[in-house]
Protein backbone atom coordinates (compact mmCIF):
# COMPACT_ATOMS: atom_id res chain seq x y z
CA UNK A 1 0.00 0.00 0.00
CA UNK A 2 1.52 3.57 -0.99
CA UNK A 3 1.56 6.25 1.56
CA UNK A 4 -0.06 9.59 0.82
CA UNK A 5 3.46 11.08 -0.12
CA UNK A 6 4.67 8.63 -1.97
CA UNK A 7 0.95 7.98 -4.28
CA UNK A 8 1.21 12.36 -4.50
CA UNK A 9 5.06 12.16 -6.05
CA UNK A 10 3.98 9.32 -8.33
CA UNK A 11 0.82 10.83 -9.68
CA UNK A 12 2.88 14.07 -9.05
CA UNK A 13 4.38 16.44 -12.53
CA UNK A 14 8.25 15.53 -13.18
CA UNK A 15 9.97 17.49 -15.16
CA UNK A 16 13.44 17.47 -16.24
CA UNK A 17 16.20 20.17 -17.48
CA UNK A 18 18.86 18.98 -19.54
CA UNK A 19 22.37 20.96 -20.19
CA UNK A 20 25.07 19.94 -20.81
CA UNK A 21 27.26 17.41 -18.66
CA UNK A 22 24.13 18.40 -15.72
CA UNK A 23 20.66 17.75 -15.52
CA UNK A 24 17.85 19.08 -12.51
CA UNK A 25 14.98 17.05 -12.08
CA UNK A 26 12.00 18.82 -10.35
CA UNK A 27 9.32 16.38 -8.33
CA UNK A 28 6.31 18.66 -8.00
CA UNK A 29 3.54 17.96 -5.73
CA UNK A 30 0.44 16.58 -7.54
CA UNK A 31 -2.05 19.41 -6.21
CA UNK A 32 -0.37 22.32 -4.92
CA UNK A 33 2.50 21.89 -7.88
CA UNK A 34 5.00 23.20 -5.04
CA UNK A 35 8.57 21.45 -5.71
CA UNK A 36 8.94 18.48 -3.02
CA UNK A 37 13.10 19.83 -3.31
CA UNK A 38 15.12 22.12 -5.25
CA UNK A 39 18.07 19.80 -4.03
CA UNK A 40 18.01 17.63 -6.58
CA UNK A 41 20.49 16.70 -9.08
CA UNK A 42 22.67 14.80 -11.44
CA UNK A 43 26.25 16.04 -11.90
CA UNK A 44 28.14 13.62 -14.20
CA UNK A 45 32.40 13.58 -14.34
CA UNK A 46 34.15 12.15 -16.58
CA UNK A 47 36.81 10.58 -14.78
CA UNK A 48 39.34 10.03 -17.81
CA UNK A 49 39.15 13.73 -18.49
CA UNK A 50 40.22 14.84 -15.11
CA UNK A 51 44.19 15.52 -15.43
CA UNK A 52 44.28 15.02 -18.96
CA UNK A 53 47.59 16.36 -19.11
CA UNK A 54 48.99 14.05 -16.55
CA UNK A 55 50.51 16.99 -14.15
CA UNK A 56 52.37 15.38 -11.34
CA UNK A 57 50.15 14.43 -8.37
CA UNK A 58 52.44 17.54 -6.59
CA UNK A 59 50.60 20.17 -8.87
CA UNK A 60 46.90 19.14 -8.35
CA UNK A 61 44.36 21.62 -6.99
CA UNK A 62 42.68 19.30 -3.77
CA UNK A 63 39.44 18.72 -6.15
CA UNK A 64 42.00 17.89 -8.96
CA UNK A 65 43.71 15.40 -6.17
CA UNK A 66 40.27 13.60 -5.43
CA UNK A 67 39.32 13.12 -8.86
CA UNK A 68 42.61 11.69 -9.37
CA UNK A 69 41.61 9.35 -6.82
CA UNK A 70 38.42 8.52 -8.17
CA UNK A 71 39.94 7.79 -11.66
CA UNK A 72 42.42 5.29 -10.17
CA UNK A 73 40.38 4.18 -7.06
CA UNK A 74 40.34 0.20 -8.81
CA UNK A 75 44.30 -0.19 -8.44
CA UNK A 76 44.30 -1.03 -4.97
CA UNK A 77 47.67 -1.11 -3.85
CA UNK A 78 48.84 0.42 -6.77
CA UNK A 79 52.52 2.96 -6.16
CA UNK A 80 50.39 5.72 -7.75
CA UNK A 81 47.28 5.36 -5.74
CA UNK A 82 49.18 4.93 -2.44
CA UNK A 83 51.03 7.99 -3.46
CA UNK A 84 47.76 9.95 -3.91
CA UNK A 85 46.49 8.62 -0.64
CA UNK A 86 49.61 10.20 1.22
CA UNK A 87 49.24 13.38 -0.49
CA UNK A 88 45.32 13.51 -0.06
CA UNK A 89 45.97 12.93 4.06
CA UNK A 90 48.34 15.71 3.98
CA UNK A 91 46.68 18.42 1.87
CA UNK A 92 43.21 17.79 3.87
CA UNK A 93 44.55 18.07 7.35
Amino acid sequence: MATPRSSALQAGKISSTIRPNFQVVSALEESTHIPFTNMTGICVIELPKVNPEKKPIGKLTKLELCLEYLRHADEEGSEYQDALIRLGERSWK
